[in-house]
């Protein structure tokens, strides 16, 4: 085994910047040897074989194709397809959980990457999208007791769909109900913690937690994010990933008539009212419809009379 240095090898001057050995008895493998050095050079070695990425040569899904391979082997191994998918807009990954198969096993498809690269915090007036961590995180930055006061910012906020855009945060809020607040309060005891009331619009599931001066910022984010899930898991299903729509501007615009808390209390009644599974329609008289009027239009009354309408008396107790 010795290193080729022949001058008529188009190879000679590689194989002596990178020291390759060849067998003169089997023949130049130079070649074989630059392909295999290549592959290396361009993934990541690993026990099963060496992972690289290949440009993928689709001009209108520009991507990155990610595969396995192994020296000395002609095959290479589908893991997953990275592109931005042109006819959609969009960027996917598309795995082959199955080696064996020749179409891809899942589909994945990338959301709020805009979002993501404008900092993780989406901002248009006094509205935010972000995660409950990152809510949290952004309140214990201002919540700070300065000449013996303390300041905090109070705020609303909605879960958001997982399929919501997020380019028009106020058509996000039009659209949005079940809505949620933290608010600093006055507990009255001649305290020196900033007291927190988190809780839903129309009440009963209210959580309270105290911020201390001095308190570690780490502490006080865990303290908030705590306090916002706590009171989402009545009616939501949350983790600190959870996206919201926040609202800072709490003034009248979600505080209750009282005209829709009446309805409320009437939609709770209506719930108790008897119903024919098989017609839909109540058995007993009910306000203003008599006995035998379809459920359905019971709905459109509630609907036209409260001012965010029946989508948000159904996620209420009632019919």
């Amino acid at each position: 085994m010795k290193t080729c240095v022949s001058m008529n090898c188009p190879f000679s001057k590689i194989c002596v910047d990178y020291n390759f050995l060849v067998d003169r008895g089997d023949g130049c493998k130079t070649q074989k040897s630059i392909v295999d050095a290549a592959i290396k050079m361009a993934g990541v070695e690993t026990p099963l074989g060496i992972i690289k990425t290949t440009p993928c040569s689709d001009q209108e899904n520009p991507g990155v194709w990610i595969e396995l391979c192994r020296p000395g082997s002609d095959a290479s191994m589908s893991l997953a397809l990275v592109e931005y998918y042109g006819e959609d807009k969009e960027l996917v990954t598309r795995v082959w959980g199955n080696a064996l198969s020749e179409d891809y096993t899942d589909k994945i498809e990338h959301q709020y990457v805009d979002e993501y690269f404008a900092g993780e915090l989406v901002k248009q007036g006094s509205l935010m999208a972000c995660s409950i961590s990152k809510l949290a995180d952004h309140l214990s930055d201002n919540a700070y007791r300065e000449d013996s006061i303390w300041h905090f910012t109070d705020c609303d906020f909605t879960v958001i769909d997982g399929d919501s855009s997020l380019s028009d945060l106020s058509k996000l809020k039009k659209n949005a109900d079940g809505w949620y607040g933290i608010k600093a309060v006055e507990a009255g005891f001649d305290s020196d913690a900033l007291v927190l009331m988190s809780d839903y619009y129309g009440g009963n599931c209210a959580s309270i937690v105290q911020l201390f001066d001095g308190e570690d910022v780490e502490d006080k984010m865990q303290s908030i994010e705590s306090a916002i899930i706590e009171t989402l898991n009545i009616n939501e299903t949350v983790t600190p990933d959870t996206l919201l729509l926040v609202d800072f501007d709490t003034g009248e615009s979600r505080r209750k008539s009282d005209k829709d808390i009446r309805l409320e209390e009437l939609w709770r009644q209506f719930g108790d009212i008897p119903m024919n599974p098989e017609t839909e329609c109540i058995e007993e008289d009910f306000l203003h419809f008599p006995a035998g009027t379809n459920r359905m239009d019971i709905w459109h009354w509630f609907d036209e009379q409260h001012s965010i309408g029946v989508a948000y008396l159904t996620g209420q107790k009632g019919a």
